[in-house]
């Protein structure tokens, strides 16, 4: 595995487990509000045992009753759902209560699971940020340059080149603003209000040749949570540009130049959205980012 890929592995299944915690956390506070505490959900969860999901709606009126009675008080609803529906109402709170059980325990199990992961992973990864004084981009870089010097012919040695010069581009930015600082910005701004979808289509079909998984409009809303309030009317607009450009690119694709550059651009924002860019790079990443919305205001 590369040193890229194992940092990224491990930096996803770091981060999905904060999600799968958070999920966890929002799952438990709808049932303590619904069930007036955790202990009283607890309790009728514990009756609900030998219940399957799909026998919730056979049950009588009385043992709904039951199972929604804890120390011999039957656990009260909101007046609204005190009529005809009263008893659909409680048979739809023990489903959910079976269900965030069912999903509770899952989502454990793919915490458990990925926990595993990061532990298998933790001295290798350790040791490799410890060489790079804990950069996770000084790690990658450093892999890309030694297999530069490592390179026996000139057809590899020119490849690897191209590469160290996308993956620094990804934060310079340059290939972007030299375009763009030509053109009619007006033109994009239109395709961004009018065409938005139809650029992002042709963008998707981009990046399905260059076979990269990660996608620029998971990075939604940056303009709004990292750049100045003058940036934030035309939200989206920084990866619209992106996208555009790589949309434009269709003909004249390289693995080499194009690939590294977009999967590397998702892979710092995917740092940047998660927190966990160094502050150099964040700055530099922000500053250029800046510098090509400058053209369209």
């Amino acid at each position: 595995m590369s040193n890229a890929n194992l940092l990224l592995n491990d930096l996803n299944a770091k981060n999905r487990v904060k999600e799968l915690l958070k999920q966890k956390d929002e799952i438990k506070v709808t049932i303590c509000n619904m069930f007036n505490g955790e202990e009283k959900a607890n309790e009728i969860l514990s009756k609900l045992n030998e219940i399957e999901i799909e026998d919730i709606k056979h049950l009588t009126d009385e043992k709904v009753d039951e199972l929604l009675t804890v120390n011999g008080e039957l656990m009260s609803i909101p007046e609204d759902y005190k009529d005809e529906n009263e008893y659909l109402f409680k048979k739809d709170l023990l489903l959910y209560l079976l269900q965030a059980d069912a999903m509770t325990k899952d989502i454990e199990k793919a915490e458990e699971e990925l926990n595993k992961a990061i532990e298998e992973n933790e001295k290798e990864v350790n040791d490799l940020l410890a060489q790079h004084e804990g950069s996770m981009i000084s790690a990658i870089r450093a892999e890309i340059v030694n297999k530069g010097e490592l390179a026996t012919t000139d057809s590899l040695k020119k490849t690897h080149s191209e590469v160290l010069n996308a993956f620094d581009d990804s934060f310079e930015l340059t290939r972007i603003f030299d375009i763009y600082s030509t053109l009619n910005t007006g033109n994009t701004i239109r395709d961004f209000e009018v065409n938005f979808n139809k650029v992002y289509r042709q963008y998707a079909s981009v990046n399905k040749r260059l076979n990269i998984t990660f996608d620029l409009i998971k990075f939604g809303g940056l303009e709004k949570k990292f750049l100045d309030e003058k940036y934030h009317k035309h939200a989206n607009l920084f990866i619209f540009i992106v996208m555009k450009y790589m949309a434009k690119r269709n003909g004249n694709l390289s693995r080499h130049t194009d690939g590294v550059f977009c999967s590397q651009l998702c892979t710092n924002l995917y740092l940047l959205f998660t927190e966990t860019l160094e502050e150099e790079y964040k700055t530099q990443l922000i500053s250029n980012i800046t510098k090509i919305l400058d053209l369209f205001m």
